[in-house]
């Protein structure tokens, strides 16, 4: 037989079979990758999402904790002459009060709920909340300058939506953060660890707060205690 012939016989192409089989081979091996892929997307996703959670939350808090800090705040010392602090239980607001301690013209927290509070502010130090004007405060708009403070804040969570609206400055509820999807508030006394209803008593609050923006299942979950500088 001729080398022509040999060489002939010996180019010969692949069978079906080998070819199926290379096929499902590289099927399984491609499967697998995306398989990979697919993993490492999802976990991509998902830290992106816990991050973005997280963030979340942490801008909410920080925004209300800032505030709730600030809650009572009054430029002038509190009353304690008898005739305008009257007797009264260990309360130093205007309900109660003694004679021998401070006591104060407002409330800095109103129409506490779980889920919303009402912080108010004395602003211009009048001793009157004012709720249907502007007024000066000693730092962003000094007396001489245009008004520009509203002496009441309310923070709300309505459909996993944070928001917050400054009275009279503010015409609607504006967004502080999404995808919250719980909050809750709880009103402590002096010592922080006795829980209260009464406005009156109020000296801190604990804020739980939980933000899940994506459908993934992520979410971060912040807690934090604030006591009110002024009180």
């Amino acid at each position: 037989m001729s080398d022509r012939a040999r060489s002939g016989r010996d180019q010969r192409g692949f069978t079906i079979v080998e070819l199926m089989l290379a096929t499902a081979i590289l099927g399984l091996v491609m499967a697998g990758l995306l398989g990979l892929l697919t993993a490492s997307r999802n976990a991509y996703w998902r830290g992106s999402n816990v991050v973005e959670a997280q963030q979340n939350a942490r801008v909410a808090l920080e925004r209300m904790a800032k505030e709730i800090r600030e809650a009572g705040y009054h430029p002038r010392p509190p009353d304690t002459t008898p005739a305008t602090c009257p007797p009264g239980p260990s309360s130093l607001y205007p309900t109660g009060g003694a004679t021998d301690a401070p006591c104060w013209l407002f409330y800095p927290i109103v129409a506490q709920t779980t889920t919303s509070l009402t912080l108010q502010f004395d602003w211009n130090g009048d001793g009157v909340i004012t709720t249907n004007a502007k007024v000066n405060d000693p730092t962003t708009c000094p007396t001489g300058t245009a008004v520009c403070r509203g002496e009441q804040v309310i923070y709300t969570l309505s459909s996993g939506t944070l928001t917050r609206q400054e009275i009279i400055v503010d015409g609607t509820a504006q967004t502080v953060a999404t995808g919250i999807t719980s909050l809750t508030f709880k009103y402590y006394k002096d010592d922080s660890t006795t829980e209260t209803s009464s406005r009156d008593l109020i000296r801190s609050v604990g804020i739980v707060i939980t933000a899940k923006p994506g459908s993934d299942g992520a979410s971060a979950t912040m807690t934090d205690m604030i006591r009110l500088r002024g009180r």
